[in-house]
């Protein structure tokens, strides 16, 4: 082999200075839940987790009927972004990648139906269904300190930069609490609000079974100085 050669100018590291051009690859926050990898890992059903590594939000633990222990905080939250899409339903455990497309139009043009049948009907269900895309900020719990994940320092604070997918149950639980934003914040934009987010157990009655699902609220409004260092932060 031959020996590599450095290009050694003499200089020292100096702040902002870097050799090298990178992108990182998406970080997820996810729901654990009773199987799949993220429970065969540790995680309880119910956890919030990041990159499938660190749990910023846990449900309360029943430890003996009618007496749960008291939940984790709510993860705080900032949502930079929440685009719907609509998404192809595929069976459970099959492994199939769903296709996605931006509109409902998009959806049906390709062959997809998105109206649920009545009630009881029989009809078969929707093969598309919506969708959101989030692109969150998460806080770094208290006691925790991890610059592998939480990159951003604003607001006194350090943050993950972070993509959530809301489908299924979990679209109502999402879509109901942004609209509301959109009366509450669109004037000084969604930045500009805190949310609160954890999860709950919601009965899903096309199946009769239960799941885990965000929840989320609105628990403070920042500053304008701070939603402009937050924004000018990340890029924007």
């Amino acid at each position: 082999e031959q020996a590599l050669e450095l290009h050694n100018r003499g200089l020292i590291a100096r702040p902002n200075e870097m050799s090298f051009v990178a992108k990182l690859k998406p970080i997820y926050l996810s729901i654990a839940h009773g199987v799949g990898k993220l429970s065969q890992n540790g995680f309880q059903p119910g956890e919030l987790v990041l990159n499938g590594e660190v749990s910023v939000f846990s449900p309360p633990k029943q430890v003996k009927k009618g007496a749960p222990q008291e939940p984790d905080a709510p993860a705080i939250v900032t949502i930079i972004s929440a685009t719907q899409f609509w998404k192809e339903v595929t069976p459970f455990g099959t492994g199939a990648l769903p296709q996605t497309w931006a509109t409902e139009a998009e959806a049906i043009a390709a062959g997809k139906t998105t109206v649920y049948p009545k009630w009881g009907s029989g009809l078969p269900m929707p093969t598309a269904r919506p969708a959101m895309n989030l692109k969150l900020l998460v806080k770094e719990p208290e006691g925790v300190c991890d610059r592998s994940h939480f990159l951003i320092e604003t607001c006194g604070a350090f943050w993950a930069p972070c993509t959530m997918i809301a489908d299924k149950g979990s679209f109502d639980e999402v879509q109901d609490p942004l609209t509301r934003a959109q009366i509450t914040h669109g004037a000084s934009g969604i930045l500009s609000a805190t949310w609160g987010f954890s999860t709950r157990n919601k009965l899903i009655k096309s199946t009769g079974n239960y799941t885990w699902v965000p929840s989320i609220r609105i628990i403070g409004t920042k500053s304008p100085a701070e939603s402009a260092d937050m924004l000018k932060k990340i890029g924007g």
